[in-house]
């Protein structure tokens, strides 16, 4: 859970963000290794960005959020 309060700004500010994880930077599971399987493929993208600005001078603002997640994960047997 995030929760965040924000106050209104007469200039517009925003950030992105990008989490990414791949099958190429993760380590093998130990008993997996032991057993000489390879790694189960993983992918895992999470991204977005955030807006907020006036839409009336020190009256009315606006701030948007979002957020996406690209997932693969391993099944297990």
């Amino acid at each position: 859970m995030t929760l965040n309060t924000r106050s209104g700004t007469n200039a517009f500010h925003g950030g992105v963000f990008d989490y990414f994880r791949n099958t190429v930077m993760d380590a093998n599971n130990w008993f997996a290794n032991r057993a000489g399987n390879p790694r189960a493929p993983e992918h895992h993208n999470d991204f977005g960005g955030v807006l907020g600005g006036p839409i009336w001078k020190d009256k009315t603002f606006f701030f948007f959020s979002y957020e996406g997640l690209a997932s693969i994960c391993p099944r297990l047997p």
